[in-house]
């Protein structure tokens, strides 16, 4: 059994090598990692949408995209936007004796619904320098699913 009276010994002990700002540098650096979008659940595309008197617009931000890469829908019963795509980027750089390939895939489906219902088979849709607008006119109803042609 150790003397409880015994003193410890005065030397000091090395110093902590973790530091406040350790603690702190994470949050900090947090707003630049990739992955805070994902935990922030933050979807994509980025829309908006807007009722406006005879229609509803709609307009996606879709950089990188092709009309052929994205599927857009009506639900039949018209109070549903169902938008789908695939994005496949390749980019290869050989350049002072060594090659670079980088590859990026990735999906995405979004279910939106309509502030009303709309005429799935008048839908105009249209894809410019990265952003999808789509005009879908109001309906008083639909029966079946719309494949929408963007043009």
């Amino acid at each position: 059994m150790q003397n409880p009276l015994k003193r410890k010994s005065l030397t000091p002990s090395p110093r902590p090598t973790w530091t406040p700002f350790q603690a702190l540098a994470p949050d900090f650096l947090r707003p630049f990692d990739e992955s805070w979008f994902a935990e922030a659940n933050v979807p994509f595309p980025s829309i908006d949408i807007e009722e406006r008197e005879s229609d509803v617009h709609v307009t996606a931000e879709v950089p990188g995209m092709k009309a052929e890469d994205l599927d857009i829908q009506v639900t039949p019963s018209g109070d549903m936007l169902l938008m789908q795509g695939e994005k496949r980027s390749e980019k290869e750089n050989e350049d002072r004796g060594y090659r670079n390939i980088e590859r990026i895939y990735g999906s995405f489906r979004r279910e939106i619904p309509l502030p009303t219902r709309v005429d799935g088979s008048k839908v105009a849709a249209k894809l410019d320098q990265g952003v999808l607008t789509i005009d879908l006119p109001k309906a008083d109803g639909g029966d079946a699913p719309h494949r929408v042609q963007i043009g």
